[in-house]
């Protein structure tokens, strides 16, 4: 499960996937699968982690 924002105007991808497994991306062009990568740590692992 994620939340994916698309903006086809600067062409990227955002997303939070709330500590599910990442998420795959197939890309057309190059028929290519690949994981995309977390950026942080999962929400409420450590007590004191603003987010």
């Amino acid at each position: 499960m994620c939340y994916t924002v698309i903006n086809t105007t600067s062409r990227t991808l955002s997303y939070a996937n709330a500590g599910h497994p990442s998420p795959l991306h197939y890309r057309y062009h190059t028929r290519k699968l690949e994981m995309l990568e977390s950026t942080c740590i999962p929400l409420g692992l450590m007590p004191d982690m603003p987010f």
